[in-house]
């Protein structure tokens, strides 16, 4: 008997073994396995050989490899329209290929800010608030928006209004990240620096999408000068996340849904953020301790020059050393000129190098959250085929449009970094050369006074 509970025992374990294999450690959803296999028989692996889970097991992968043959259960005829709420009326018109849908939606129409040329939004340093005893200070910030020289002033927490906001008008459109919300009662200089410089990132991020450009509340966030009224506004405004697919903006009205399966090709972009942005972590360590090396070496420059001057004023102190002293009153002045090079190249470092890398980190992060939150509704559409859900039409069209934009977004938003970060390494570029120009004008100069100054 014991060895007939072992013998049982050991089988189970290969099962166990064999589909944690299989499916957990291959990245499948052991959720929508279960749901699989419960279509054939029931979930219990006393219940099943080991040769049963193996077709069961290849059933399952080749219905997520291949997703249009379960699809095929839903097809109509080639020349039907399929509409899957008459009520809405949410409508897929049917293209010659099955996997690839046009989606009817909302449109949205121009605005200022999309028929604009040569738009630029500049943010100022941060002036902080002080309100006295009985509220608590806070920072605010000078947004300016160009060509329509819009000026107007926001807080902290009116930028994260906007992301919310955009974020749940526009469903399936990537929308950049802002600063850690962890850091927002920080005050100190260092913070306010880091996050004025994320906060023009974020909204060079927001207006490179065209349809974000005619969103009203960005709009109104960028000219609404009165205070006042538009904290009225934010008030008033409907911030609740679009749920029918109608109603989600477009350009022109209609959006592109795509049945494919691209799980693994998801996969792999989410794979690359997270690891790309560990690495991003690593560069921006290592900006910052440039930085505080740069501050270092200038520390000493400031020490030698304060070195120079006491040799000056001992050289003034005798008649006969009196005109060597302008040698050393050149070293003191040139010392500060070389101290005020390193200060720019230290802001210089901070911008290109150390902010660059944090915000590339925070949208590599907040790209992989957001493809793995779009793929979610594929895990939902493959559970209802499967379970031959009355809503499978519904289904459908929200996982063809996702699965679509998971792939549009995160072409463009690559597109979009790789033009950004040529730009930031060659402004970089130029002015460390044109930095590197100035130091060796300052040394010149002070050779050619030291020239003048030497004894014959």
């Amino acid at each position: 008997m014991e060895e007939v509970d072992e013998f049982s025992n050991n089988d189970f374990e290969i099962k166990q073994r064999y589909l944690n294999e299989e499916i957990i450690e291959k990245n499948y959803d052991p959720s929508l396995f279960t749901v699989f296999c419960e279509s054939q028989k029931e979930p219990n692996l006393d219940l099943w050989t080991l040769e049963e889970l193996k077709i069961c097991v290849e059933e399952f992968k080749k219905s997520i490899r291949e997703g249009r043959i379960i699809n095929k259960k839903l097809e109509k005829s080639d020349n039907e329209e399929q509409t899957f709420n008459e009520e809405s009326g949410q409508v897929i018109n049917k293209n010659n290929d099955f996997e690839s849908n046009i989606i009817d939606c909302a449109k949205l129409g121009p605005s200022e800010l999309s028929t604009a040329g040569g738009l630029e939004i500049l943010i100022s340093e941060p002036k902080l608030i002080e309100e006295g005893f009985f509220s608590s200070n806070f920072v605010t910030y000078t947004v300016k928006t160009m060509p329509f020289e819009w000026e107007v002033t926001r807080e902290f927490s009116d930028f994260v209004w906007l992301r919310e906001v955009t974020v749940n008008n526009f469903p399936g459109i990537f929308i950049p990240p802002l600063p850690n919300m962890k850091t927002r009662g920080n005050l100190d200089e260092k913070t306010l620096y880091k996050r004025q410089k994320c906060l023009y990132k974020f909204m060079q991020g927001l207006i490179s999408h065209p349809l974000i450009l005619r969103n009203e509340h960005l709009r109104i966030f960028l000219k609404q000068s009165n205070t006042q009224d538009f904290k009225d506004y934010i008030k008033s405004a409907k911030c609740e996340k679009i749920d029918e697919i109608s109603n989600f903006p477009s350009l022109e009205g209609k959006i592109v849904g795509n049945l494919q399966d691209y799980s693994e090709q998801v996969y792999n972009l989410g794979e690359y953020y997270e690891k790309s942005a560990k690495i991003i972590k690593k560069l921006k360590a290592k900006a910052y301790e440039m930085v505080e090396d740069i501050k270092e070496g200038n520390d000493d420059i400031l020490k030698l020059g304060e070195i120079a001057q006491k040799l000056e004023e001992i050289q003034n102190a005798f008649v006969f050393t009196e005109r060597y002293g302008q040698i050393y009153k050149s070293l003191t002045a040139k010392l500060i000129q070389v101290s005020e090079i390193q200060m720019k190249k230290i802001e210089m470092v901070n911008d290109h190098l150390g902010i660059f890398f944090k915000y590339l980190s925070m949208q590599r992060t907040s790209l992989k959250k957001f493809i793995e939150h779009n793929e979610g509704y594929n895990i939902v559409y493959r559970k209802a085929l499967i379970k031959q859900s009355e809503s499978i039409d519904k289904l459908r069209i929200f996982f063809a449009y996702y699965n679509s934009q998971n792939i549009k977004e995160t072409n463009r938003m690559n597109e979009y970094v790789t033009r950004q970060s040529y730009r930031n390494f060659y402004e970089f570029s130029v002015k460390h050369a044109q930095l590197a120009n100035d130091l060796q004008n300052v040394w010149k100069s002070f050779l050619d006074s030291v020239e003048v100054a030497k004894p014959n």
